[in-house]
């Protein structure tokens, strides 16, 4: 019975041996980072834009629209007397989608006249609040009518006792802001002419909100208070009118 053959491994064949090992046990890896991450940046993206976009669906905002005339009729029961009575409003919206907000004041915050040299100040007037605001409250994408001028039968005037503020003839209707009070050195009642104005609505909670409007009236026929309303023109400005027609036109001047 043969025996089978010894073998022997000298050392340089043990280090072969060994490399042969090591390289063929893979050593642990470490993991990638970016599999370690996985959807958490779309997922802290995706919460910012929801956080952005349910601050601005809350904040406080609002804005002022285009006016417009509204008849009311005002009876005496007494006298049986009737009058037809008119009003230029201009709607304020919430433009707010969940804040309902509240309006603390509502203002003419500037009064220009067409003059030689273009639009200046007229009366001097500070701001000046203007009638309030009711409700005073308003919900989220609602509007609101807010009166700021109005024109009243030159007879209702007269029993009214607004004598001391005509601008023009007391036998005719007068084109009037609705303020809450006037300075002693001007009259409430505006004269016929070329103006532009601002609004300005203040909210209990966040900024501001002011529009322009220009207002003419060429006061040739004001027998009453109807043919008072068809001459008077009163539209907002936007950014480019007032940029655009910061030097009256030829036309507007004219008319002066």
């Amino acid at each position: 019975m043969h025996e089978a053959p010894k073998q022997t491994i000298s050392g340089q064949e043990n280090l072969q041996a060994g490399r042969d090992i090591n390289f063929c046990i893979h050593p642990t890896r470490p993991e990638n980072p970016r599999k370690k991450l996985g959807w958490k940046p779309l997922g802290w993206l995706l919460l910012g834009i929801v956080m952005i976009a349910g601050v601005w669906l809350a904040a406080p905002r609002a804005s002022i629209g285009q006016s417009f005339v509204d008849q009311e009729v005002w009876k005496d029961d007494e006298t049986g007397k009737v009058w037809n009575v008119y009003y230029f409003e201009v709607p304020i919206m919430n433009e707010s989608y969940t804040t309902t907000i509240r309006v603390v004041d509502f203002q003419l915050a500037e009064l220009k006249r067409l003059q030689q040299r273009g639009f200046e100040s007229w009366g001097n007037i500070a701001p000046v609040s203007l009638s309030p605001i009711n409700p005073s409250q308003i919900s989220p994408r609602k509007t609101v009518m807010v009166a700021f001028a109005r024109v009243y039968p030159a007879d209702l005037q007269q029993e009214l006792g607004e004598g001391a503020l005509y601008s023009g003839e007391a036998g005719v209707p007068q084109f009037r802001f609705t303020v809450a009070r006037w300075l002693r050195k001007m009259t409430s009642h505006v004269e016929p002419g070329n103006y532009r104005f601002k609004l300005a609505v203040f909210l209990e909670t966040g900024p501001p909100v002011k529009a322009s409007f220009e207002f003419q009236w060429p006061g040739k026929r004001r027998e009453n208070a109807g043919s008072t309303i068809e001459e008077i023109k009163i539209r907002k400005l936007s950014r480019i009118d007032r940029w655009q027609t910061s030097c009256p036109p030829e036309s507007i001047r004219r008319t002066a």
